[in-house]
């Protein structure tokens, strides 16, 4: 390997290493050049990079976790005064350390969640046994999320569950210079929307992400808490995702509110969100941008809001999940797939037989496709996939209940039609089948898969696993059945090792 390439290719093969502590910290003994290179990499997110690498030896991990702590909060002040500060209304810097032993140079992304467990590893602890607020342990790690709001300026990500005590967040904010690389805000509370909406929108206005679960979804948000969650998101610049979760907000009002930033909106998302009756004429709306919208579980909405969705201008929408467990009238959903399924490249929908025929003649542009279904509906939904030219990847949910004769059924009628170019083949909630079903799918259909997923309510046999390799050896590459570990042979175990980059069995 040569040490001596421009700064530019030292550059692209360190970002292509980013999340490889290993292959990182070979990068920094080669000369100075690749260590200026990586050493932004492993300093930049450098809680995650450990708790991601699993380490064999539990002792090792601990010493690991200890000397980055301890390293991490001597840039800022000494061990025993984070202990007691960690509850103050400002944190002090007290230590200023050299510049390339400054963590606050270089510190992009921090969650409150990877900090504390590796707290808890170092002081023995089980996360379980810990009580907020109660013990050191948190405390420590409060104090140093804080110490980065404060003094870390290349702040990307900011990570917050709903244990992070939402009164320090909102001092650390207030504290903070400024955060004008800040990216991605993820925050969870019951308490002080406000304060902390306030707080943000004065530091931070470049904001791309913003996910807020505000654990409320049975009452309203008071007007002063919702009118802090509109100046936040109006003093953004470049905002692109919204995800919302566990808010009860009329459809029309949060469009509105939304379409403040539709010249960069990309993604949308709804969970645990009830957007009742709602008074307001607002309207129609448009999303030049908008690229993915989700409406996930637990969603309620009204026919107006509905009605607002259909209506509204997406000529870009790309994505669409609608979770099964929403209660969409037909003729809505008629509407909707009309108005926006012509654009699609990727949906998850519960199938009808008032909306397959839609599907088949409107979404002629999918290439990843998310269906629920019961086992009446399987003859026209294959109809329906044998229609659509270039779907790559397909997940199918059974409906009924894992009834005897669906994954059987299934293949017999795929069988029937030529598959070419469908890579990617997940299936879940059904029954078991017989081999010759399976074998009759792969050889009539001759789909490529790449990868193939069937889920543990359906068991597999060695005759079946046989059967996958034997037709799909030259392309499958990652095989994920459920099989009784007794019943299959280590020869047959074996040959799926050498023929498959990954064959996994789940618990």
């Amino acid at each position: 390997m040569d040490g001596f390439l421009p700064h530019e290719i030292l550059t692209m093969i360190t970002d292509k290493f980013s999340d490889n502590s290993a292959t990182l910290y070979s990068c920094i003994l080669i000369n100075k050049n690749w260590y200026s290179a990586a050493i932004q990499h492993l300093w930049s997110n450098p809680f995650t990079l450990l708790c991601a690498y699993r380490y064999r030896c539990v002792d090792d991990y601990r010493r690991k976790a200890k000397n980055l702590l301890t390293t991490f909060i001597e840039c800022f002040t000494d061990m025993e005064s984070i202990k007691e500060e960690s509850v103050s209304l400002y944190l002090e810097r007290k230590h200023s350390k050299k510049l390339i032993f400054d963590y606050s140079l270089y510190l992009k992304e921090i969650y409150f969640g990877e900090v504390q467990d590796l707290l808890c590893k170092w002081c023995h602890l089980k996360l379980d046994d810990c009580k907020f607020s109660h013990d050191l342990v948190d405390r420590m790690a409060v104090g140093i999320i804080r110490f980065a709001i404060q003094y870390c300026p290349r702040l990307k990500t900011l990570f917050f569950p709903h244990k992070f005590p939402s009164i320090l967040l909102i001092q650390s904010l207030a504290f903070a210079r400024d955060l004008p690389q800040l990216r991605n805000f993820i925050w969870a509370s019951h308490y002080s929307h406000k304060e902390v909406f306030i707080a943000l929108s004065k530091v931070a206005h470049n904001l791309e992400l913003i996910s807020v679960d505000f654990r409320t979804r049975r009452n309203c948000l008071d007007e002063g808490s919702m009118d802090a969650f509109q100046a936040l998101i109006r003093s953004q610049h470049r905002l692109k995702t919204v995800r919302i979760r566990k808010l009860n907000i009329g459809m029309d009002f949060m469009l509105e509110l939304l379409q403040t930033q539709s010249s960069s909106l990309e993604w949308l998302s709804f969970e645990h969100t009830d957007f009742g009756s709602d008074d307001s004429k607002f309207g129609p709306f448009k999303f030049p941008q908008l690229k993915r919208l989700k409406l996930g579980q637990c969603v309620t909405i009204s026919t107006h809001g509905l009605a607002s969705i259909i209506m509204a201008d997406l000529p870009n929408l790309q994505q669409l999940i609608i979770d099964p467990g929403i209660t969409i009238p037909i003729k809505f959903m008629k509407q909707m797939l009309q108005k926006h399924g012509r654009s699609l490249t990727s949906a998850t929908l519960k199938l009808s037989n008032s909306n397959v025929d839609i599907v088949s003649s409107i979404c002629q542009n999918l290439r990843q496709l998310d269906i629920s279904m019961s086992k009446e509906l399987i003859m026209p939904v294959v109809c329906m996939l044998a229609n659509i030219p270039n779907l790559h990847s397909l997940t199918i949910n059974s409906l009924s209940e894992r009834d005897p004769p669906f994954l059987g059924n299934l293949f017999n009628e795929l069988a029937k039609h030529q598959l070419s170019h469908l890579h990617d083949l997940s299936l879940s909630n059904m029954d078991s089948c017989h081999v010759d079903s399976l074998k009759k799918f792969l050889s009539g259909s001759r789909p490529p898969l790449r990868s193939l997923t069937i889920g543990r309510t359906c068991v597999m046999t060695e005759a079946h696993i046989n059967v996958i390799l034997d037709h799909l050896k030259d392309t499958l590459k990652f095989l994920t059945i459920y099989f009784d570990i007794n019943a299959v042979s280590t020869k047959c175990i074996g040959r799926a090792r050498r023929i498959l980059r990954r064959f996994y069995r789940p618990f």
